[in-house]
C-alpha cells in the first residue's frame, strides 16, 4: 500500500456544508472535520486503537465540540487500526446538530475508504 492516502467528501444539511478531509500516513490519520469549503484547525482529539476493538482517546486542545471529536477520533482508531488525530471546527450555533450530522459524513465517507 503506497502513503500518503487524501480522501475527501461533504454533506449538506439545512443549508450548512460540512466536510471531512482525512490525510493517512503509514501509521497514523490526521482527520479535519469543517463546515464550508474552509480547513481549521478546531478541537483536537488523539485516539489510539486496543487490541480488544476499542480506543483510548483524550482532547489534546479545545470544548466547544470535545464529546463529538472524542467519539469520531475513537471510531476512526478503529476503523483505520492506528493513531488517530481528529479536528472539529463548527459555529456554535451548529454544536447541537453538527454532530450528528459529523457522524453521517463519517458513515458516508467509510464507504469510500480501502482499510
Amino acid at each position: 500500500m503506497s502513503y500518503p492516502k487524501i480522501f475527501q467528501e461533504e454533506i449538506e444539511e439545512d443549508h450548512n456544508r460540512f466536510i471531512v478531509n482525512i490525510f493517512v500516513v503509514e501509521n497514523a490519520a490526521i482527520v479535519f472535520f469543517n463546515e464550508k469549503n474552509q480547513i481549521l484547525l478546531g478541537t483536537l482529539a488523539v485516539a489510539m486503537p486496543q487490541l480488544d476493538r476499542r480506543s483510548v482517546s483524550s482532547i489534546l486542545l479545545g470544548e466547544r465540540n470535545a464529546i463529538i471529536t472524542k467519539v469520531l477520533a475513537e471510531r476512526l482508531a478503529v476503523l483505520f487500526d492506528k493513531m488517530v488525530l481528529v479536528s472539529t471546527h463548527l459555529r456554535g450555533d451548529l454544536e447541537k446538530e453538527g454532530g450528528q450530522v459529523l457522524m453521517k459524513l463519517l458513515q458516508k465517507i467509510v464507504k469510500k475508504i480501502e482499510v
